[in-house]
């Protein structure tokens, strides 16, 4: 695995640098917040906040960053005037259920 940032939870870090590319082929670096979970079947799953819908899934975390990458610059061919937004945090909620 490469040498990532870890946080205390043992996630990577969650708000990582991708060099974009847009369809005129410049490179801008752009910050996205992506949160990392993992699913009751072991995968890895991501999602974009400041993007909604903008998810992906792999085994790895490793293969997780690539694929949110790839996820996040194709979401930008479509939406092309997105401002990430600022991470605050994460909360986690207790509900109750039936």
């Amino acid at each position: 695995m490469g040498s990532r940032p870890f946080l205390k939870t043992g996630f990577p870090s969650l708000t990582k640098v991708f060099n974009i590319k847009t369809q005129n082929s410049r490179e801008m670096k752009a910050k996205f917040n992506v949160l990392v979970e993992r699913d009751e079947d072991g995968y890895y799953v991501a999602t974009v906040p400041s993007l909604p819908g903008c998810h992906t899934q792999a085994k790895s975390l490793d293969e997780l960053i690539e694929r949110a990458k790839e996820a996040i610059e194709l979401y930008l061919e479509v939406e092309k005037d997105i401002a990430p937004g600022e991470f605050v945090g994460v909360q986690v909620v207790e509900a109750e259920t039936d």
